[in-house]
């Protein structure tokens, strides 16, 4: 994804919206788009908060092991920002 297109789906996101431009394309610079196909595990348990996480497109389901079954314990979806911020 070229830095014009990120920069604008970030400004479109709710939680952005009132944030400079410069200052998203500051964190678009050093930041990395990853993609993600069902199934496929974005951290695991103890694996370190070192980083930004913002939801461009999509939901990403936290599921938990208990008694041998993973049960679902919370989302993220379009807009949704966690993890460490990169300052």
């Amino acid at each position: 994804m070229d830095k014009t297109t990120l920069v604008n789906q970030l400004a479109d996101l709710p939680l952005l919206q009132d944030i400079p431009r410069d200052q998203i394309a500051w964190v678009a610079d050093r930041g990395e788009v990853n993609t993600f196909k069902e199934g496929d595990w974005v951290f695991r348990s103890g694996d370190p908060i070192d980083h930004l996480t913002i939801i461009l497109q999509g939901t990403a389901v936290f599921r938990m092991q208990q008694n041998g079954q993973y049960r679902e314990i919370g989302k993220w979806t379009k807009g949704d920002i966690s993890g460490a911020l990169p300052y």
